[in-house]
């Protein structure tokens, strides 16, 4: 996992989706068509009624909502105009990112005005609705999300990521600074970096996006526990109190702030950590009470990530990744109450039922995980997830098997009209909802842009724009609306709690708190403090449930202690405040999801593998102090006795009757370095050998020593006979040693093939099985042979032992035969290739530019291995069009590819849409750097050159065909 550090400077924006068609001029032929020319108008024969524009005071009477339930208009417009997204600050005011310039016309002109906003709404009389609307920052162009952190607002504006400060406390931005001056592009919007989502283990989140952001703050001129944690309360100089005086205590508890004498707000900038991860769904992105990650597509409701994905990008040659993107929507169904023809391609047959309603999904966004304390126990977990084109928001109630794996079951209520309807469901064909959200008053939010125009401008087809041109949809815009779902049977909604000023110990009460959304609340401001005073309840917390060193009893509304300990353990790691004992004490945790997060913080308080040290220096900022990064280096011959008895404790979990901690006992196994933990893993892969997930776990925290396991569990009596599970195992670490490439650790490993004979002969089998995979990586790619000067001595024992009467013989002939097409040797075979001339000094730092410009952008569609990920994108291994000239390479990058492409015999009806703003420089970079990786020997690409084929394009702007390429030499 590649982590680089920035301190105020530019990333390039990422190139997150899908091939798509982007034609360039909608006059000439519209642009979401994509040749479709048959597009019949089925509208006309529905019967539709006018959808003309419902005040706001009417809305309500266009709902209907699930049983038990009732909806509650709480912002509309001039509160609010074209909202998107919201989230919360600790006083439980509402902040709003606002698109004013989203799709102003059927043509999308107008797009570039800068009237997008920031506003924050405030319930003044405490009824529930928003009375006050403030501006926090305004002439933004289609801003995308807006997040709470330490000291200020983090505000997604393609291309730049801002942090926003108010210095006086007015909740209108003073300072403005660009942590990233390339989050993102200005594109199709489902289709471009959003979310900013704060997880459990202090990242943030994107959809659309293969980047995740630690946030670090700068200086602020307080010391630790100063209370101004959030950038709505009002600051002086330096970054105090106003209200404090200089050396003054808190009589809450905690020590406050002394003044600085330094002038101006904050004398360092904060940073961001940016590191690579996996790309994840379009539009919006959520989380539950674990830390599970959810987020879709357009025609997918609901995918998850079950575990975390990064950990799989630890092992760059096992390419699994088991619970990652799993789809838990038990179906695509949509079940709306009213005609839904104004859908991109409802001309298509699938698209609409014969009344009209839209049959499936087609443009799902936004989901929600309820978190809140107001809706009954058993939804709490639950999803909750937007479908706008069929002016529905659906309910997935959440279940979780024994093995950890999501599913999601689609409740769907009766009506005496439609058959069957959605949790809301809505006959105003301008209720738009595009996020849901749970407030820190226990209720689900719904964001609803409220608007006619739905799609975005790319992709829109000749069906839609007569449809909305005909049908008036297009006027009137610069609407918006915000509701929360209540339930009926239980207490009223509660009052948000303003912890701004809460005091350290009434923050760490908070932490169990029913509502997810305090709980994180609380958890955020306690890290931004990192107040000593709180340390010893926060271990009282992760390891009884009651922060009674404070002499009070937890929070009301208290959720079951059990979340509390997690979001202790994670406060502490991210304090820097773990200690071996504390973690040792959860580890025996009653709770399977204590005694996993405990597992996870062994990477803070016990030795490291120089690969995972290195990863954990890297993170910076908040995510270790200086005591925990020593503690973590130390030679694992000098444990102290907490130490050790942490150990101990930690692999004896080996034999943990839960699945899921086991599971996550294997991936943090891969990281430590202490006595013991081989052999543990080991244990692991012996009696989970047919697990696939944590199989999957262990291996992917092997990475340069899968030879060295295979080779100690060969050597161990209980793997003599293959059980269920074990050829799985071998096949999949020898598959790892032939995706190295090193010569000499495959003539070992062809050394110990040699040895299997007899009731072992399975083992060899499997090691060739593995060989040949890592060889032949698929998607049409021929392999390339693994050269030697002589051949390796284990080949003429395999040879003899294919040539001989065991039983054994045939599937070893069978698979030594393949291996002319993996292995060659001496004079007579094809010689490797020679090496290409080294790099100059220039070219070198151009290629170092562009493997992180490579791996931040192209990497998430071409993979990093650049095998290209099915549906997405071909393979660059070898690829003619990567490796041909680069007055055609240039002219794809510069204006886009349109398919059919045929790459290594398999063709490609996919198309690339151009990389607009990238500098030659950076163009330049990237090229050189994929013309040079997996042993490609391209020459390297200089930014004059493609400075000069820019010019020779032109002002074409339309994609390149593959016949126009080849014209081109």
């Amino acid at each position: 996992m590649r982590i680089q550090t920035h301190i105020v400077v530019a990333l390039l924006w990422l190139l997150t989706f899908a091939w798509t068609v982007v034609p360039a001029n909608p006059a000439l032929a519209q642009r979401g068509d994509r040749g479709q020319k048959n597009q019949p108008e089925v509208w006309h024969k529905f019967n539709l009624p006018p959808s003309p524009v419902v005040p706001p005071d009417k809305a309500l009477s266009t709902f209907k909502v699930a049983p038990g339930f009732r909806l509650e208009l709480v912002a509309a417009e001039p509160l609010v105009v074209d909202p998107v997204q919201i989230t919360w600050d600790a006083d439980g005011r509402m902040w709003a990112v606002e698109m004013r310039g989203y799709m102003p016309n059927v043509d999308g002109t107008g797009e570039d005005v800068r009237n997008g906003r920031i506003v924050v709404l405030e319930d003044v009389d405490g009824d529930g609705k928003m009375d006050k609307s403030t501006v926090f920052l305004d002439k933004l162009q289609m801003p995308r999300a807006v997040a709470i952190v330490d000291g200020g607002v983090l505000v997604a504006e393609p291309p730049n990521l801002w942090f926003c400060v108010d210095r006086d406390g007015d909740l209108k931005c003073d300072d403005k600074t660009a942590l990233l001056t390339n989050y993102a592009r200005q594109g199709p919007v489902e289709h471009t970096d959003n979310g900013l989502l704060l997880n459990l283990d202090g990242w943030i989140y994107n959809a659309k996006s293969s980047r995740r952001f630690r946030f670090n703050p700068g200086s602020t001129g307080r010391k630790p526990g100063a209370t101004h944690d959030d950038p709505t309360r009002p600051v002086a100089k330096g970054g105090a109190r106003p209200d404090a005086k200089a050396g003054a205590s808190d009589a809450k508890g905690g020590a406050q702030a002394t003044v600085d004498e330094a002038r101006g707000f904050r004398p360092v900038l904060p940073t961001l950590t940016v590191d690579s991860t996996r790309g994840r769904g379009q539009w919006g992105i959520a989380r539950d009470d674990y830390g599970r990650l959810y987020y879709n597509s357009n025609s997918s409701y609901l995918s998850a990530d079950v575990v975390s994905a990064d950990l799989f990008e630890r092992n760059p040659n096992h390419g699994a990744s088991w619970g990652v993107g799993r789809g838990v929507a038990s179906n695509q169904d949509v079940w709306s109450i009213r005609p839904n023809p104004g859908i991109n391609r409802g001309y298509q047959g699938h698209m609409l039922r014969e009344d009209g309603r839209q049959r499936r999904t087609t443009a799902t966004c936004g989901p929600g995980i309820y978190r809140g304390g107001q809706f009954p126990a058993e939804y709490v977990g639950d999803a909750f997830v937007p479908e706008p084109a069929g002016n529905v928001v659906a309910h997935f109630r959440m279940k979780v098997n024994d093995n950890g794996e999501l599913r999601g079951e689609h409740t769907v209520y009766d009506d005496p009209k439609w058959e069957k309807r959605e949790f809301i469901a809505c006959t105003d064909e301008r209720f738009r909802p595009v996020n849901c959200v749970t407030g820190p008053d226990g209720c689900l939010y719904i964001v609803d842009m409220y608007r006619g125009i739905l799609q975005h401008k790319v992709y829109v087809t000749t069906f839609l724009r007569k449809q909305i041109l005909e049908r008036g949809l297009d006027k009137p815009v610069g609407l918006g609306r915000i509701y929360r779902v209540v339930h009926e049977g239980s207490p009223k909604p509660a009052k948000p709690l303003k912890l701004s000023n809460a005091t350290s110990a009434e923050l760490v009460k908070q932490l169990s708190h029913a509502n997810g959304q305090v709980r994180d609340t609380a958890q955020r401001l306690l890290i931004a403090r990192r107040d000593v005073t709180s340390f010893k309840p926060l271990a009282g917390l992760a390891t009884s449930g009651a922060p009674d060193e404070f002499g009070d009893a937890p929070a009301t509304d208290a959720a079951d202690t059990h979340l509390a300990r997690i979001h202790a353990l994670w406060t502490l790691r991210d304090t820097g405040a773990l200690d071996p004992i504390t973690v040792e004490m959860a580890l025996r945790d009653t709770h399977p999801r204590v005694r996993m997060a405990a597992i996870q913080m062994c990477d803070r308080v016990l030795p490291l593998t120089p690969i995972a040290q290195e990863r954990l220096e890297a993170e910076g900022g908040l995510a270790a102090s200086t005591a925990t990064l020593a503690v973590a280096a130390g030679r694992p011959d000098k444990l102290d006795d907490d130490q050790k008895a942490l150990l101990n404790t930690l692999l004896a979990m080996t034999a943990d009757k839960d699945i899921n901690v086991v599971r996550q006992l294997a991936f943090t196994l891969g990281d430590l370095r202490a006595p013991g933990v081989g052999g543990a893993t080991r244990t692991l892969l012996l009696q989970h050998a047919n697990d696939s997930s944590v199989r999957d776990a262990v291996i992917s925290g092997l990475f340069g020593r899968e030879l060295e396991t295979l080779q100690r569990l060969l050597a161990d009596e209980a793997w003599q006979d293959n059980a269920s599970g074990r050829d799985r195992v071998v096949r999949a670490l020898a598959e790892c040693v032939g995706k190295e490439r090193n010569p000499q650790r495959v003539a070992r490993m062809l050394d110990l093939v040699a040895e299997q004979t007899g009731k072992q002969s399975w083992r060899g089998v499997n090691m060739l099985d593995g060989l040949l995979a890592a060889a032949n990586p698929g998607r049409g790619r021929k392999p390339k042979p693994i050269h030697y000067d002589d051949q390796p001595l284990a080949m003429l024992k395999l040879y003899d032992l294919a040539k001989s009467k065991s039983s054994d013989a045939k599937p070893i002939a069978d698979r030594v035969a393949k291996l002319k097409d993996v292995l060659s040797w001496g004079a007579l075979a094809a010689p490797p290739p020679p090496p290409p001339p080294p790099l100059s000094a220039a070219h070198q730092k151009l290629f170092d530019e562009g493997k992180a410009l490579y791996a931040n952008t192209c990497a998430s569609c071409h993979l990093p291995s650049g095998l290209g990920e099915e549906g997405k994108a071909p393979p660059l291994l070898d690829s003619p069009y990567l490796l041909g000239p680069p007055s055609r390479l240039v002219r794809i990058v510069a204006q886009g590819l349109t398919g059919p492409v045929v790459v290594h015999g398999r063709t490609y009806n996919l198309d690339m849409p151009p990389l607009k703003g990238f500098t030659d420089a950076q163009i330049a970079a990237i090229l050189t750097y994929a013309r040079r990786e997996w042993d490609h020997a391209g020459s390297p690409i200089d930014p004059e050159t493609v400075s000069r084929i820019r010019k020779e394009i032109g002002n074409r702007e339309t994609a390149w065909t593959v016949k126009e390429l080849m014209l081109i030499k």
